[in-house]
């Protein structure tokens, strides 16, 4: 079977600082590039390249030890000693990499236990899972005409959710459960600054 297998990757091999710091206490300028830093990444986006098609079964745990093995190889290493990169993977995908890791559990060394790649679920997928086994969200697909109402019900799903959330952050709650005195002209205030920060007029310009 032909795999076209296609992977992502964050360097962390410079993360070696240990201190912990709030988002509001860094400074901002510690997240804006500066003409140096552009260059860089501009110098190591193209030098991409691709290593191609892996004919291995990604079903299979042989196939997907196989697979990690050849991606290993770009992998910086010390000897047997690896900088293990992350490796960015669809739910199932990231199963079978840690099924392929578990089968090499007993071997000598760290590229043997194929610990250079570390499998982590994608955004998109992290999402997916937390809709289907925290709000039982599993009907959707992305064929909406063979789902019509599983969609609508859905994005009326996510609507209520912002909704509500933007409404305790209003009401300075911190939970749903949380009790708290209103009254019908809170509910107003509060429904007028929502809509208020959503909306978006249209500008009508003469001519």
């Amino acid at each position: 079977m032909g795999i076209c297998c296609k992977q992502s990757y964050i360097h962390t091999t410079n993360l070696d600082d240990k201190a912990v710091l709030r988002a509001e206490n860094i400074a901002s300028d510690v997240n804006l590039l500066n003409s140096v830093e552009h260059r860089r990444i501009r110098d190591r986006m193209v030098n991409m390249f691709n290593i191609g098609i892996l004919e291995e079964n990604l079903s299979s745990i042989p196939g997907v030890v196989n697979i990690l093995e050849k991606i290993q190889e770009y992998v910086p290493a010390d000897g047997a000693n690896v900088h293990t990169l992350i490796c960015w993977r669809d739910g199932l995908s990231y199963e079978r990499h840690v099924d392929a890791q578990s089968s090499r559990a007993n071997a000598d060394n760290s590229l043997l236990r194929l610990e250079g790649l570390e499998p982590s679920a994608q955004v998109f997928h992290k999402r997916m899972l937390l809709m289907q086994n925290v709000f039982n969200q599993r009907s959707v697909t992305r064929n909406v005409s063979e789902s019509f109402n599983y969609v609508s019900e859905f994005l009326r799903f996510v609507t209520e959710g912002y909704i509500t959330a933007f409404a305790l952050e209003e009401l300075q709650l911190d939970d749903l459960n949380e009790e708290v005195e209103i009254n019908t002209e809170d509910v107003q205030r509060v429904s007028e600054v929502i809509v208020d920060n959503i909306w978006n007029p249209t500008r009508i310009v003469d001519g």
